[in-house]
């Protein structure tokens, strides 16, 4: 048995039509006037929200959700990679500071020191001739570098042994020679860094030494 409603107006402008149930209604609403079902005019007509508006929102949503979570691992990747840029001139100062005071302890006391056996071809390694050979290598390499922006010596290193240039030098032997083409006039301090690592520029890319 069907129960009894009250005749409701169409939704359309422009007509009187009161139709007496809700399916008759929306029946007349897509015969009588054109108005396809489910259309964003029909959710109109009858008061819906339309029909994408639900899933704009989640997709909002999700998109901000993951600038909200990305944004802080950022920031803590940024620290980390200028911690490790730290940590990189810091081991290099701290190699230098290590060698100048064995130098020293050697001479004022010897005997605290216990000559190790060398391994093979460490005395070719040690010899005047490799040590020019390393200076050469990194003179030539920065040079074919240009480093127009600067450099550190913690960077010649790290680019040296990315680019597999032969003979390598340790980070400590890169951070004197580097020091040493400064005193030379072939490099200029131009700033110090973050931890204290001095930057410096080829004289012939950053003009005549001001200092």
């Amino acid at each position: 048995m069907s129960v009894a409603t009250e005749p409701q107006a169409c939704p359309v402008e422009g007509c009187d039509a009161a139709i007496n149930r809700p399916e008759n209604l929306r029946r007349h609403v897509e015969r009588v006037h054109g108005v396809k079902k489910d259309s964003a005019e029909w959710r109109r007509l009858f008061g819906l929200a339309p029909k994408n508006v639900a899933r704009v929102s989640y997709t909002r949503d999700i998109e901000q959700q993951i600038s909200d979570t990305a944004k802080p691992l950022r920031e803590s990747l940024r620290l980390i990679e200028r911690r490790l840029a730290t940590i990189d001139e810091e081991k290099l100062q701290l190699q230098t500071d290590r060698r100048r005071l064995l130098g020293v302890l050697r001479l004022i006391d010897p005997t605290s020191f216990v000559a190790k056996p060398k391994k093979d071809g460490a005395s070719q390694n040690g010899s005047p001739e490799m040590n020019d050979a390393k200076r050469q290598a990194v003179v030539e390499f920065i040079q074919k570098q240009g480093y127009e922006d600067g450099l550190t010596a913690a960077a010649v290193y790290r680019d040296m042994k990315a680019a597999g240039a032969e003979p390598i030098s340790s980070a400590g032997k890169v951070l004197d020679i580097v020091r040493e083409l400064h005193a030379q006039g072939v490099l200029r301090a131009d700033r110090k860094m973050r931890g204290g690592a001095m930057q410096y520029k080829l004289v012939t890319n950053g003009g005549n030494d001001g200092t």
